[in-house]
């Protein structure tokens, strides 16, 4: 609903368009061979910034991590963006998607926990299971020798 500047706040509706881009892609049997980001500035200007990944993906956190680097490339705190959105390209096939290799070899077992995720979500709601980057922002924590916790003796 507003203008956003500061890298954090854009990142929180980054990681949920990378979990909705997952699940477009799964169900169509596609996976991601690359990262395509999407900004639109206050004054209206597009930007579209793209990143090859190293091998296909169905995992958000992938997705998330290069699009975040080309984020942070966009982000100097002066331009507001009042758009964001994320696509894939190239598009492979599901099949070939995190099987890992020596770059990644933890791949299958962090694809194995997102499936667990999806069914999840898929049995008890979409918010029955929620990265802490999903959550919205709360009060910044006391600070101070307030947020100290008590001495004992």
């Amino acid at each position: 609903n507003s203008d956003l500047s500061d890298p954090a706040a854009l990142e929180r509706p980054l990681w949920r368009l990378c979990e909705k881009l997952v699940r477009r892609l799964r169900e169509k049997g596609l996976a991601a061979g690359g990262v395509v980001l999407k900004l639109k500035t206050a004054d209206f200007r597009n930007r579209t910034r793209h990143a090859r990944l190293p091998s296909p993906t169905l995992l958000p956190d992938t997705l998330f991590a290069a699009a975040r680097t080309l984020l942070a490339r966009e982000v100097d705190g002066r331009t507001a963006f009042r758009l964001i959105g994320i696509g894939a390209q190239p598009l492979a096939d599901a099949a070939d998607a995190d099987r890992g290799d020596l770059a990644d070899p933890a791949a299958p077992r962090r694809a194995a926990g997102w499936a667990a995720v999806e069914a999840l979500r898929k049995r008890f709601g979409e918010d029955a299971v929620a990265r802490g980057r999903a959550l919205p922002a709360g009060p910044a924590p006391p600070k101070g020798p307030a947020a100290s916790p008590p001495k004992t003796r």
